[in-house]
C-alpha cells in the first residue's frame, strides 16, 4: 500500500477519485499507513521567509526555496474533463477532531500527510461547486514537516462542493468512467441514486444518495466501507429498487459465487441486512439481476446464468424470505 501511494505522488498526478477525510487539531491525528489527517487551523509562526504561490485558482504559502513543479505540483480537471469516477467520495469524513472550517462540512475536501522513508508527502483534494476537481501535492524532506503542515494551512481554493451539487454533477457525467443506478419509489419526492465503479472488480466502493424534497437537495445516506460495514462492495452490476421511502433492496451477483446478493433496509438505507440466496449454477457477472415488484407485494429478481439461462427467486414477504 505504501510503495503505491508513494509512486503516485512521485509520479504524473492520476486523478483516481476524491478521497475524503477529517481534519483535526494543531496536533495531527496518526491513523493506518503513516497517514495524518492535518488541521486547517494556523497555529505557531514561522522564522522561514514564505512566499504566495498562485495558479489556476489555487492559492498557497511556501517557504521561498519551494518551487511549482518541484516540491509542489498542482492539477486541475475541468468538468468536460471529469468522470463520475472523481464525484464521489470514498468516505465520509470522520467526526473526530473535525475543524470548524467550511470545508470540512462537505465530503469532496480532505487535506493529508504521509510519510515514508525520509520522505514527507501533503496532500489536499477538492471538487469545487463548479464541478473542476483540483489536486495539490507537496514532497519534501521529513525535516520539512513543520513547514508543510505550515504551507497545506494556507491554501486556498474555490468553494468546495456540496452533496447536491455533486449529485447534479454525476447524473450528468453517469456515462463516462462509472456505473450509475437509479431508482424512484411510491413516495413521489423521494428518489435514489446507487453509483459505483466498473464491473468485475474486486471489493468495488458504491455510495447511495437520496432526496426527498424531487432533487432540490441529496444526502449521501451510505456507502461501502470496510467487511464489517454492510454495504455492496461486491463487483456486481446492482440492481436497486424502493417500493416506498424506506424499504427497498439491491440485488448483486458476482463472478465468484454461485449466490445472489440481496441487501435489504427498512429504514430508507441507513443500516442493510444482507442475504446470499443460492443459484443453481454460476451467475453472468456481466449481467445486472432484474429486480421487479408488483402492486400485490410480490418481488422477484431475474438472474442471468453463465448458461444464458435465466433463474427467478420470489418473496412474498417483502425481500425478507426468497424461494426459487
Amino acid at each position: 500500500m505504501k510503495s503505491a501511494r508513494v509512486a503516485g505522488i512521485m509520479g504524473v498526478v492520476a486523478l483516481a477519485g476524491v478521497v475524503s477525510a477529517g481534519c483535526g487539531t494543531s496536533n495531527y491525528l496518526a491513523t493506518e499507513h503513516h497517514t495524518a489527517v492535518i488541521a486547517l487551523s494556523a497555529h505557531r509562526t514561522s522564522q522561514v521567509a514564505f512566499t504566495l504561490l498562485k495558479t489556476d485558482g489555487i492559492s498557497i504559502r511556501v517557504p521561498k526555496s519551494w518551487h511549482l513543479g518541484q516540491q509542489v505540483t498542482v492539477s486541475k480537471s475541468g468538468v468536460t474533463g471529469l468522470n463520475a469516477g472523481f464525484l464521489v467520495p470514498q468516505v465520509p469524513k470522520d467526526t473526530v477532531a473535525l475543524t470548524h472550517d467550511p470545508r470540512n462540512q462537505s465530503p469532496y475536501f480532505t487535506a493529508t500527510i504521509e510519510t515514508a522513508g525520509h520522505t514527507a508527502y501533503g496532500e489536499i483534494d477538492e471538487l469545487s461547486g463548479a464541478g473542476n476537481y483540483y489536486n495539490i501535492q507537496l514532497q519534501v524532506p521529513q525535516s520539512a514537516m513543520d513547514a508543510l503542515r505550515r504551507a497545506l494551512r494556507t491554501v486556498t481554493l474555490p468553494p468546495v462542493a456540496t452533496v447536491t451539487q455533486a449529485v447534479n454533477l454525476i447524473e450528468r457525467r453517469a456515462t463516462i468512467g462509472a456505473q450509475l443506478w437509479l431508482a424512484n419509489t411510491a413516495a413521489a419526492n423521494t428518489h435514489w441514486v446507487l453509483v459505483g465503479g466498473a464491473v468485475a472488480t474486486a471489493q468495488q466502493p458504491f455510495y447511495l444518495f437520496r432526496t426527498r424534497d424531487g432533487g432540490k437537495h441529496w444526502s449521501l445516506i451510505n456507502y461501502t466501507s470496510t467487511p464489517q460495514h454492510i454495504f455492496p462492495d461486491a463487483a456486481g452490476s446492482p440492481d436497486m429498487l424502493f417500493w416506498s421511502a424506506d424499504d427497498g433492496i439491491i440485488a448483486e451477483v458476482t463472478g465468484w459465487s454461485h449466490d445472489v446478493w440481496i441487501y435489504d433496509t427498512r429504514n430508507g438505507g441507513q443500516t442493510w441486512a444482507l442475504q446470499k440466496v443460492a443459484l443453481p449454477s454460476q451467475p453472468n457477472a456481466q449481467k445486472t439481476p432484474q429486480i421487479a415488484w408488483t402492486t400485490t407485494g410480490t418481488l422477484t429478481i431475474s438472474v442471468t446464468l453463465q448458461s444464458g439461462t435465466t433463474h427467478q427467486l420470489t418473496s412474498q414477504d417483502s425481500g425478507r424470505t426468497w424461494t426459487t
